[in-house]
């Protein structure tokens, strides 16, 4: 890591925080994990020590930043 990494890495778990709205206030917790362990499976094969979102909580957290989808310009499609 060089100095300029940790302000970067800060903002990814505030992100993180922020992206999951109170819902799962533990979650950095995971992330640092992932950033310290990289995300590769490890030998020992033990699970990271706090569990990932939920399917469902994705899916309700995606609704408010979810791009629209990309339509066909007039004339085509």
């Amino acid at each position: 890591m060089v100095p300029s990494d940790v302000p970067v890495t800060q903002q990814t778990l505030i992100a993180a925080a922020q992206f999951t709205q109170g819902r799962r206030p533990d979650i950095w917790r995971r992330y640092v994990e992932i950033l310290l362990n990289g995300p590769r499976q490890r030998p020992d094969d033990a699970p990271l020590t706090t569990p990932g979102l939920s399917d469902p909580l994705v899916e309700q957290l995606m609704g408010p930043v979810r791009p629209e989808p990309a339509q066909a310009p007039p004339g085509e499609g």
